[in-house]
């Protein structure tokens, strides 16, 4: 029931223009992209092209995420996340997606 209120409550902020900063987690904000106008007049909604939420992660996620461990997919799948013993040649190449460990 939190994450629903925390979800409902930065949304609301994030629609009213609002940054949203999660501690030092991070801050959500909203970045737009527009189509240019020689006037201010000639400027409405319909030059807006995308709208994008932007996450900024905090001092402290950025550590964290300092210390990510990446292991090949099939290693998981495997049972084994030990990347130093193999050399280049022994990692099977038919799954090359990287996961955070």
């Amino acid at each position: 029931m939190a994450i629903r209120q925390l979800r409902k409550v930065v949304q609301r902020l994030l629609l009213d223009g609002k940054s949203v900063k999660l501690g030092n987690w991070g801050t959500f904000n909203v970045t737009l992209s527009t189509e240019g106008a020689d006037t201010k007049e000639a400027l409405s909604a319909r030059n807006v092209k995308t709208v994008n939420i932007n996450f900024q992660p905090g001092d402290e996620l950025k550590t964290a995420m300092q210390k990510a461990d990446f292991v090949w997919l099939n290693k998981i799948v495997e049972g084994s996340t030990s990347t130093d013993s193999e050399s280049p040649d022994e990692i099977d190449e038919g799954d090359d997606r990287p996961v955070i460990e």
